[in-house]
C-alpha cells in the first residue's frame, strides 16, 4: 500500500481539570491544588518530580483557579521584579532556573503583598543551588510535595489521554500492549505516541495492535542499523 507524507500538525495539549487522572502517584499533590487557597496559612507551595510526571498539568489547573500569572523566561529577562509583582496576586514558577537576585527580590515583594506562588521543579526548593543564604533559608520553608512515578493505571490513562489529544481513540487492549513493550516514563510515552500517530498517517492505517507491532519492529531494525 502506498504511503503518504505526514504533514506537521500543531496538537493541543489538554490541561483541563477533567482530563487530569488522579492516581496514588499524584493524589497528595492534586489535593493541595484543590485545597487552594486554604494552604494552611502558606502562600507558597511547591511540586517537584521528574520531567513529564504531571507537574505542569497541575500547575495549569491551579493557574485557572487562582487567575495566576505564569512566569516565563521572557518575563523574567525583560521585566523587573517590582513590575511583575504588581501584575497579579498569584504566580506560577515552572522554570528550570531563575536568577538568584531576581528571585530573592521577587520573593520579598510577594511576601509583602501576600501573593500566592505555585512552584514546579525537578527538585524541592530546599535543594535549589542558590548562592544567596537568605534566599536559601526562605526557600527551605516552602512546603513541597513530590509527584511520584506513575503506577500502571495512571500510565494507561495517560496513553488514552495522549492519543485522544491527537484525535485518536484507542482501546485499553492497545494501551496494555504498548505499555508492556515501552519505556514507562511519561516523557517517553509522549514521544512514542507522537511517533506512532505519524507512522499511522504515513501508512494510511488506523492505530491497532498490528500497526503498533509493525512500528516497533521497524524501529528496532533501524536501531540495529
Amino acid at each position: 500500500m502506498p504511503t503518504q507524507q505526514a504533514l506537521p500538525l500543531n496538537y493541543h495539549v489538554d490541561y483541563r481539570r477533567e482530563h487530569f487522572y488522579v492516581s496514588p502517584s499524584n493524589e497528595t499533590a492534586f489535593t493541595w491544588i484543590e485545597r487552594w487557597p486554604e494552604w494552611e496559612g502558606q502562600r507558597r507551595f511547591a511540586l517537584y518530580g521528574d520531567a513529564g510526571c504531571g507537574k505542569t498539568h497541575l500547575a495549569h489547573i491551579w493557574e485557572q483557579q487562582a487567575q495566576a500569572l505564569w512566569l516565563t523566561p521572557e518575563i523574567i529577562e525583560d521585566t523587573t521584579p517590582d513590575a511583575v509583582a504588581e501584575q497579579a496576586m498569584a504566580f506560577v514558577l515552572d522554570l528550570p532556573a531563575i536568577d538568584d537576585m531576581w528571585l530573592f527580590h521577587f520573593y520579598n515583594l510577594c511576601q509583602e503583598r501576600q501573593a500566592f506562588w505555585l512552584i514546579c521543579h525537578r527538585l524541592p526548593p530546599s535543594q535549589w543551588p542558590t548562592q544567596i543564604p537568605d534566599l536559601r533559608s526562605r526557600l527551605a520553608t516552602i512546603p513541597a510535595i513530590q509527584v511520584k512515578h506513575p503506577d500502571e493505571s495512571a500510565l494507561k490513562e495517560l496513553l488514552l489521554k495522549l492519543f485522544r489529544e491527537r484525535g485518536v481513540i484507542i482501546t485499553e487492549a492497545i494501551a496494555h500492549y504498548l505499555l508492556n513493550r515501552a519505556d514507562r516514563s511519561f516523557v517517553n510515552l509522549k514521544t512514542l505516541v507522537e511517533s506512532i500517530d505519524t507512522f499511522a498517517l504515513k501508512q494510511r492505517r488506523s492505530i491497532s495492535v498490528p500497526l503498533i507491532r509493525k512500528y516497533l519492529e521497524e524501529s528496532a531494525e533501524e536501531d540495529i542499523i
